[in-house]
């Protein structure tokens, strides 16, 4: 199941302002982990340099840019606590180190 956010307002840095970002729910939701983003115009850095672990992904007849970034030990998925709330945390995050930080 997808979910899909609108005009979600993306950190400064980047070609556009406002995205739809597309989640995956997995079936046992909220026990597993939601994982990557999926984005809508695609993002490029304002900059011009590359953004890496990226691919091309269909939803619903619309080409999404797949942002592959997963949690590591320090960021685990904590089943009862996170949930799509963490995860727009957890990605914002990255999104910032992208373009502010290095590589997110």
């Amino acid at each position: 199941m997808w979910l899909v956010l609108h005009e979600y307002p993306i950190v400064g840095g980047f070609n556009v302002d406002l995205v739809s970002v597309a989640f995956l729910l997995p079936g046992n939701y909220p026990t597993a982990q939601i994982d990557m983003a999926y984005f809508c115009p695609h993002l490029a850095r304002a900059d011009g340099q590359p953004i890496g672990r990226l691919t091309n992904q269909q939803i619903d007849g619309k080409l999404w840019q797949r942002w592959s970034r997963h949690r590591g030990s320090g960021s685990a998925w904590r089943p009862g606590i996170d949930g799509v709330q963490t995860h727009l945390v957890f990605m914002d995050q990255w999104l910032e180190r992208e373009v502010h930080g290095g590589a997110g």
